[in-house]
């Protein structure tokens, strides 16, 4: 019996010396996969249209991330996503209303139909934001693809 419980303490460091590398090295990868996540999110955005496009942009903002240079990105790229639905929410108005004025069912000297340029004149100001944060979105991205060496 003797001999038995010796046997089991001696496997224990053995154990230890397998197990804890492993674990060490799952928890270790935190950021590169939060990094990969973020990356791919963006990458999926970016490659979207329409509506797919709105809705990937909102996904953005729930990527997981827990070190601050991700959480930055996230936030530069999620801004961007946002500025861009608000432009397209303002070029619909526009378009919405124009189709109205064509019909008749707006009438061109209404005030809703004079305010069309400044929802076309917002629009362009969401879009040129929009392009900014996203230069600062890509700035970060490029950081985090060479720090965790994801692509």
């Amino acid at each position: 019996m003797k001999r038995t419980i010796a046997t089991r303490e001696a496997y224990w460091p053995l154990i230890a010396a397998l197990v804890l590398p492993v674990a060490a090295s799952a928890c270790g990868n935190t950021g590169k996969d939060e990094a990969r996540a973020l990356v791919s999110a963006v990458d999926r955005y970016r490659s979207a249209d329409g509506e797919e496009r709105t809705e990937l942009g909102k996904q953005i903002a729930t990527v997981s991330c827990s070190q601050t240079d991700l959480k930055e990105a996230r936030t530069a790229c999620a801004e961007s996503a946002r500025l861009f639905r608000d432009a397209a929410d303002e070029k619909r108005r526009v378009s919405d209303g124009l189709a109205r004025i064509k019909t008749g069912a707006l009438a061109k000297e209404s005030e809703e139909a004079q305010s069309l340029g400044a929802h076309l004149d917002a629009a362009q100001r969401y879009l040129d934001d929009s392009a900014k944060e996203m230069e600062a979105c890509e700035r970060q991205l490029r950081d985090i693809r060479r720090k965790y060496g994801t692509r």
